[in-house]
């Protein structure tokens, strides 16, 4: 009897470690300056996804109608089996090409770091992981991540934006459907206060070339 309990166990142990590894995904991941302006990261919590309305069911829903990249068949032996090797019309690759960066395991908090550091304090960037991807840059192997970003700025407007981020120094290479959505802290308050007018929200930035987002 014991043996067979632990045979189950192993098996459901195993099953679940398989799954974990073969789902590229993640859970979505709160980045936030603490009072010494040093970048804090941990899971997102419920009453945030529910803030910036985090929807799983939704978020699920949309990706899958997302345009995808249409997958290359190249003998590789710089692509694992977990990230997806990618390649546009017209692009060929080169010979002998060598991948032009390392994934590192940290890339995402490199990301926080990056994005963060132009922004006001009161700012919190939420960042899911959607898949691990090589895309083909002029003909050489490039690790990316594709993800999805959400910004909450310190008057409660919310952002939202597909991105590339290189898979080692956490930085954005290309964003997609950018969105800009209701101010959700007028919102709130609103909710409580129908005469309340609601305000306006002026930008002081914009996404640089090298890749920083200012608000």
């Amino acid at each position: 009897m014991k043996k067979g309990l632990l045979l189950t166990f192993s098996l459901v142990l195993i099953i679940g470690v398989i799954y974990k590894l073969s789902s590229p995904s993640e859970e979505w991941q709160t980045f936030k300056k603490t009072a010494h302006n040093e970048i804090q990261s941990y899971p997102t919590t419920t009453e945030e996804k529910k803030r910036v309305k985090i929807s799983p069911q939704k978020e699920e829903k949309s990706q899958k109608r997302k345009e995808r990249l249409p997958a290359s068949k190249r003998p590789s032996s710089v692509v694992s089996s977990q990230r997806k090797e990618v390649t546009l019309p017209g692009q060929k690759w080169k010979d002998k090409a060598k991948p032009l960066n390392k994934p590192h395991k940290d890339w995402k908090k490199r990301m926080g770091n990056d994005l963060l550091r132009f922004l006001r304090p009161e700012t919190k960037l939420f960042v899911r992981q959607l898949e691990s991807l090589t895309i083909n840059n002029k003909g050489n192997p490039h690790h990316v991540e594709k993800v999805l970003v959400k910004l909450s700025s310190p008057e409660g407007k919310l952002y939202s934006y597909n991105a590339l981020v290189d898979s080692e120094s956490g930085k954005l290479i290309k964003t997609w459907n950018r969105t800009i959505h209701e101010n959700i802290a007028l919102k709130d308050h609103h909710d409580h206060d129908d005469h309340t007018p609601r305000g306006k929200f002026r930008p002081s930035g914009a996404i640089t070339k090298q890749g920083s987002i200012r608000y």
